[in-house]
């Protein structure tokens, strides 16, 4: 095996062997890292990013830096037309298969809500999603 070339990810939580092979082989000069899931409903431009974590497990380096970022380039695209203004990225904070639904969490923001697993479903589904806080304080 390659000699250890990036501290900014634990070797036990590799995704795909890509990911294995940045982390051996490429200079740890970037965050590099990546995320559960995206979703886009493609007749409602709704696009939305998951991060999976279990509700004690902390967000990595990477991803305090990365996820954020990727919020504020959707909210442009928000902005501009592009995609919904129910669009976004969410961590969500639970155990699978979440029968008692799944906390959603925007650190970034600071806020945070319980969501039921239905209302978790349509969160993933690109549906709209009524019971997740209002837009307009984001």
């Amino acid at each position: 095996m390659p000699q250890f070339r990036n501290p900014m990810r634990d070797p036990g939580q590799f995704a795909s062997a890509f990911t294995r092979w940045v982390y051996y082989e490429v200079p740890p000069t970037m965050y590099f890292g990546d995320v559960d899931g995206i979703a886009y409903a493609k007749s409602r431009r709704c696009f939305r990013v998951f991060e999976w974590k279990y509700e004690d497990a902390s967000l990595s380096p990477g991803q305090r830096t990365v996820l954020p970022l990727l919020a504020r380039m959707i909210e442009h695209e928000v902005q501009c037309g592009l995609f919904s203004p129910d669009s976004g990225v969410y961590v969500l904070r639970g155990t699978p298969p979440f029968k008692d639904g799944a906390l959603i969490d925007q650190p970034w923001l600071k806020r945070q809500q319980h969501l039921s697993r239905e209302a978790l479903i349509r969160l993933i589904n690109g549906q709209p999603c009524p019971d997740l806080w209002d837009r307009a304080d984001a």
